[in-house]
């Protein structure tokens, strides 16, 4: 039947689930539609569905997106069977159905379909909702030939975030169809509902009162690594702007405050989606806008990430978030406010046991109908950057380094090597740790001393370890001091190494060495010791005083002639050792 304002195709009365079933979470169908029934040439503005059955007592509201398209297809084969290419999104937002029904649902498209009227013409119908709805049927015409095919998901797994010819997308096929309007008269498109708040300082996109928690956004914290993207459509960013900074809003948990290491990446870009679960924006053609920590507190707030370098949005473009978590640690219960949207806008992806990136193709991650509610900060901030340094490498090191927005402070601390303490900091402070607040770029040296103790103790924590892959060959293990560690000691009196209790016995022999960056040939002092393993504890040399020149080295050397471990074993690199403290038989470190 056809009329000046539309061609309608079917005017049965059958009550089936086309084009969508709405009692489940998701729905996707595709319905044929022929040549001789469209009857030539045409274009369309809209789509209507006749519904004559809905039970509930109030109006239901499903997320659909439309798809139309040509093709040669004169029917389905098999649950199968889908079309999967040439198909022309024409309409996303929402399928409205009053209560009772009894009433033609209307979609009017995004996008005009120009029919060719030679080819066969497809109507795919996607339910993303992800809820249970109500019992609603739709006239519906039978044919001898299967027309349809649809695929239900009672899930929160939508089917189709995955290959249409998968078998995991076997539906049904039926000879029933929907009894379908296309509409031919142009009707303008309600306008697009922008969830804004714009202010002096920013542009907040995402402002649902009723916030849903989503811990994927914009980093999952339950896996050591993860990835998301983000897209804004440029009719909600509002025209070219100038972007200093983002903040996400932190909804909060039980856990205390979190910090989390990120790259975050920003781009221009005409997608509008994510159509497959790898449809990652490369970050060959994004812009690094922010390398560091992500420091989150231990309540609710906006979390605020100052960037390393404005981003200059044009205004012509949807723009794209993009974080790369590289932590390798788990934070748990961080959880950040999102807004529900239509399209499938974030894609996301996390392990536990590989670090990805986003030009990898097989990193599969998740497609969302939600996004971070974000605000697009417009205010330039200074930053004042804090940096510390050491006076000796030798004797220590030093922490906390980093960047604060004005009135912020952050902690930092002197770490002594064994053997030496920390004495001030370069602006004459003893605190340490000690919380600084700059007030402009500001570079602390932290200054060490050698400590005064007749013992320079070295804790390797770790013993009763397994060394080479026989245990029969001799072992040798040994540790540098540094002239620094020597200083006014003109003595070594005794060296005592720890024993397990357990696998240490046997003849232990000491050889002390004075050189530079080998060891010499000849020893200065050389003991042995005989352990039974019988008592866990510290073992003493008691050696004869010897007398050490505090400008070299000293070399500590521990081996075994017959035993099958050391007294004591170690992998420490720390305290100075960047060299390692394993003895070579070759001299080297």
């Amino acid at each position: 039947m056809e009329t000046a304002e539309y061609l309608q195709v079917g005017t049965g009365t059958e009550r089936y689930s086309l084009p969508d079933e709405c009692g489940v979470r998701h729905c996707y169908t595709q319905q044929l539609f022929s040549a001789l029934e469209m009857g030539g040439p045409r274009t369309i503005y809209s789509l209507s569905f006749f519904c004559n059955e809905n039970s509930t007592t109030e109006t239901t509201y499903r997320d659909v997106r439309i798809y139309m398209g040509h093709t040669n297809k004169e029917e389905f084969q098999n649950g199968g069977d889908f079309i999967t290419d040439s198909l022309y999104r024409v309409f996303v937002g929402q399928m409205v159905i009053p209560t009772g029904g009894n009433c033609w649902v209307q979609f009017v498209l995004d996008r005009p379909f120009v029919y060719n009227g030679t080819d066969g013409l497809f109507i795919a119908f996607d339910d993303n909702t992800n809820d249970y709805g109500p019992d609603i049927k739709f006239a519906a015409n039978k044919s001898h030939f299967f027309l349809s095919v649809c695929k239900e998901a009672y899930s929160d797994i939508n089917p189709f975030d995955y290959d249409f010819g998968n078998m995991y997308n076997y539906g049904s096929i039926s000879c029933n169809r929907s009894n379908t309007r296309f509409g031919l008269v142009y009707i303008e498109p309600a306008p697009q509902i922008i969830d804004t708040l714009e202010t002096e300082t920013y542009l907040q996109v995402g402002t649902q009162e009723n916030e849903e928690d989503e811990s994927a956004l914009p980093v999952n914290c339950y896996y050591r690594y993860g990835m998301s993207q983000q897209i804004f459509d440029a009719a909600e960013m509002g025209g070219a702007k100038t972007i200093y900074s983002l903040s996400f809003y932190y909804v909060g948990n039980e856990y205390g405050s979190s910090t989390r290491n990120i790259k975050l990446y920003m781009t221009e870009t005409d997608k509008d989606e994510f159509v497959t679960n790898i449809d990652w924006i490369s970050d060959s053609i994004m812009t690094k806008m922010y390398d560091g920590p992500f420091e989150v507190p231990a309540y609710s707030s906006w979390v605020r990430i100052v960037l390393d370098r404005p981003f200059n949005y044009s205004g012509n473009k949807n723009v794209v978030i993009a974080v790369d978590d590289n932590t390798s640690t788990y934070t748990s219960g961080m959880r950040f406010a999102c807004s529900k949207t239509v399209l499938q806008k974030a894609l996301e992806w996390e392990s536990d046991d590989w670090n990805s990136d986003f030009n990898s193709g097989d990193s599969y991650g998740t497609r969302l109908n939600v996004r971070n509610n974000v605000r697009f900060g417009t205010e330039y901030i200074a930053l004042y950057f804090v940096t510390t340094a050491t006076s000796d490498s030798v004797m220590g090191t030093t922490s906390g380094d980093g960047r604060c927005e004005p009135g912020n402070g952050r902690n930092v601390e002197a770490i002594p090597y064994p053997g030496f303490v920390f004495t001030e900091w370069s602006d004459g402070n003893t605190d340490n740790p000690r919380y600084v607040i700059p007030t402009n770029d500001t570079l602390l040296v932290a200054n060490f001393a050698t400590s005064t103790n007749d013992t320079i103790n070295y804790d390797n924590d770790i013993y009763n370890t397994v060394i080479g892959a026989s245990h029969a060959e001799t072992i040798k293990w040994g540790i540098m001091l540094f002239p620094q560690h020597l200083t006014s000691r003109p003595n070594l009196t005794d060296v005592l190494f720890y024993v397990d209790g357990e696998y240490a016995y046997g003849t232990f022999e000491l050889d002390v060495y004075q050189g530079t960056d080998t060891i010499p040939s000849q020893s200065i002092y050389h003991d042995e010791i005989i352990i039974d393993s019988l008592t866990e504890g510290w073992v003493s040399f008691e050696t004869d005083t010897v007398a050490i020149n505090d400008e070299l080295p000293l070399w500590i050397i521990l081996s075994n002639s017959d035993a099958r471990y050391p007294a004591a074993t170690s992998t420490y690199t720390g305290g100075g050792f960047e060299r390692g403290s394993w003895y070579n038989t070759d001299g080297t470190w």
